[in-house]
C-alpha cells in the first residue's frame, strides 16, 4: 500500500516532524511505500494536487496541530473528490479533539495517539473497514466507530531510525545552519496547566509508562549514522526533559564525548539543573541550555502554570549553566490568565536578573484541552476559537478585564528590549526593531528565496553561538 503524508507547516518552520518520520520509517519497515507534501518549501494547493495525483496513494496521511488544522481541513476538501483515497488525520490536534476532528466532512479517519502500529494495521487492512484497529476512528455510515486506544510502545529502540530521506533533509540542513535534529523519547511527567502532556496521561492512564527513552546506544547510532549520512556540523536534543534521567544522561554524556563529539544544544527545566549536570553536558560538547522560565510572578507560576519551582531555583540554575560556560536560553511567556501589567514586569525583572543571552517571548495561547483553556472559557475571556490560532508570536485569542489584548500585543513587542536595554542598548534596539515587526518579516521570510534564508540563518547561528 502507499501512503502519501502531508506537513502542513504553515508557519514554515524549518523541522522536521518527529511523527511523520517515525511512521514513514515503520511503514516502509513493513513493505509499504510512503511520499511526503511538506508545505515548509513553496508548495500551492495545485502542486500538491498534482504531486498527489502522480503518486496515486491509498491513503492520504495529515499530521496536524491546532493551528495547522483549518489549513488541513480546507486542503483535505481540495482533495476530495479529486481523489480516491481515504483521508486520515492524526498528530496533535486529532488526539485532543478527536470528536471536532472526525465531524469534519473531508476527513473519514483519524488517528488518536501513537500511530505506528495503528497505521500498519490500517494498510494491511485497507480497503476494509479499520473497525477493530485500536488507536483508529472511522466513519462508517451515519454512525462513527471509536476503537479505543492501544497501550504505548514500550521499547522505543524497536522503531526504525526516523525516516529523515522523506523531508529531502539535505535540503533542510542549509535552512537550519546544518544543525541536526534528534528526539531521544516520549512524554514528558509534568502538569503544566497551559500544556497538552496531562490530557495525554489521562488518555494513556492504563497503557503503561509515559516517559520512556530510548537507550543511551540506540540513540548514539542513530547520531553516528546522521552524521555520517548529511553535512552536519551541530546537534539539537529536541526533548523538553532531555536531562531527565540522571543515570541516563551520565551515560549519554561519555558515550556521545568518545563517539561523537560535535557541539550540540539541549532543553532543561530548572529543577533539572545543577553544577554537576551542567559539567556534564559541556564536558560532552554543550554549548548552550534552553530553560523555560514561563513567568516572573511565583503565584503565576506554581499555582496558574503549575510549574511548582521558586524564583530563587531559576537564578541558581541560570548561574549553574553560566558557571560551567554554557550559553542560556530562556523562554517566556506573557498575557496569561489572572496575569496584570505588574506580572509581566515581574517576568521582565527575573530576566535582567539571570540575564539569559538569547530569549524567546511567547503570547499564551489557550490551546484545545488544556486547564488554561478551560478557565478562559469558563471566565468568557475567549475572542476567537483556539483552532483561529496562527502563531503564538503574533497575538491573543483572549481578552482579560485588567489586561487587554493590545496591552499583551505591547509588551510581546519590547519585552526583549526592556530586558537587554541596560547592559547592551545595541543588542536591545535590534530587538526591538525585529518585535516590532516580527508579523511582516515572517511573511517576507516564507517569500525569500531558499538560498537568502540559508545564509540569514547561519549568521543568526554563528551571531548566537560566539
Amino acid at each position: 500500500m502507499k501512503v502519501l503524508f502531508v506537513f502542513p507547516n504553515i508557519l514554515k518552520y524549518e523541522n522536521i516532524s518527529f511523527g511523520i518520520g517515525s511512521l514513514s520509517a515503520y511503514l516502509r519497515r513493513h513493505g509499504h511505500r510512503t511520499a511526503l507534501i511538506d508545505f515548509t518549501y513553496s508548495m500551492s494547493k495545485k502542486k500538491a494536487l498534482r504531486k498527489a495525483i502522480d503518486f496515486q496513494p491509498d491513503l492520504i496521511a495529515f499530521s496536524t496541530t491546532t493551528g495547522d488544522f483549518l489549513f488541513s481541513c480546507r486542503l483535505a476538501e481540495y482533495f476530495k473528490g479529486r481523489l480516491p483515497a481515504p483521508i486520515i488525520f492524526g498528530g496533535v490536534h486529532p488526539t485532543i479533539e478527536p470528536e471536532e476532528s472526525i465531524r469534519h466532512p473531508a476527513v473519514d479517519m483519524i488517528c488518536v495517539g501513537e500511530g505506528e502500529e495503528a497505521m500498519r494495521e490500517l494498510l494491511d487492512a485497507l480497503p476494509a473497514p479499520p473497525r477493530n484497529i485500536q488507536n483508529i476512528w472511522f466513519k462508517d455510515g451515519d454512525k462513527v466507530v471509536r476503537n479505543p486506544v492501544r497501550p504505548l510502545i514500550g521499547d522505543l529502540d524497536s522503531l526504525p531510525v526516523v525516516d529523515r530521506e522523506l523531508f529531502e533533509y539535505e535540503k533542510l540542513l542549509p535552512l537550519r545552519a546544518y544543525e541536526g535534529q534528534v528526539m531521544v523519547g516520549r512524554g514528558c511527567p509534568y502538569q503544566c496547566s497551559y500544556c497538552i502532556n496531562p490530557v495525554l496521561q489521562e488518555i494513556y492512564r492504563d497503557g503503561g509508562r509515559f516517559v520512556r527513552h530510548r537507550s543511551v546506544e540506540n540513540v548514539i547510532a542513530e547520531t553516528k549514522d546522521l552524521v555520517a549520512r548529511y553535512p552536519v556540523k551541530c546537534l539539537y536534543f529536541c526533548d523538553d526533559v532531555f536531562v531527565l534521567n540522571r543515570q541516563w544522561l551520565k551515560e549519554f554524556c561519555s558515550a556521545y564525548r568518545r563517539q561523537i563529539g560535535l557541539p550540540f544544544r539541549c532543553q532543561a527545566r530548572p529543577e533539572m539543573i545543577n553544577a554537576e549536570v551542567c559539567r556534564m553536558l559541556k564536558e560532552a560538547g554543550c554549548f548552550n541550555m534552553q530553560m523555560g522560565i514561563e513567568a516572573g510572578n511565583q503565584h503565576i507560576r506554581n499555582e496558574v502554570l503549575k510549574r511548582k519551582m521558586s524564583n530563587q531555583k531559576i537564578v541558581e540554575a541560570a548561574r549553574d549553566v553560566r558557571e560551567a560556560g554554557l550559553t542560556l536560553y530562556a523562554y517566556n511567556m506573557i498575557g496569561l490568565p489572572y496575569e496584570t501589567e505588574k506580572e509581566i514586569l515581574e517576568t521582565i525583572d527575573l530576566n535582567r536578573r539571570i540575564k539569559p543571552d538569547f530569549m524567546q517571548t511567547s503570547i499564551f495561547q489557550p490551546y484545545p484541552g488544556t486547564g488554561l483553556k478551560k478557565i478562559c472559557e469558563r471566565e468568557g475571556w475567549l475572542t476567537a476559537e483556539p483552532t483561529e490560532i496562527r502563531s503564538n508570536k503574533f497575538s491573543s485569542i483572549v481578552e482579560y478585564p485588567e489586561l487587554p489584548a493590545r496591552v499583551i500585543r505591547r509588551y510581546k513587542r519590547r519585552f526583549r528590549y526592556l530586558v537587554y536595554r541596560d547592559d547592551n542598548r545595541l543588542k536591545a534596539l535590534v530587538l526591538l526593531l525585529f518585535d516590532s515587526n516580527y508579523k511582516l518579516l515572517t511573511a517576507l521570510r516564507a517569500m525569500v528565496p531558499q538560498w537568502v534564508r540559508a545564509r540569514v540563518n547561519r549568521l543568526i547561528y554563528k551571531l548566537n553561538t560566539s
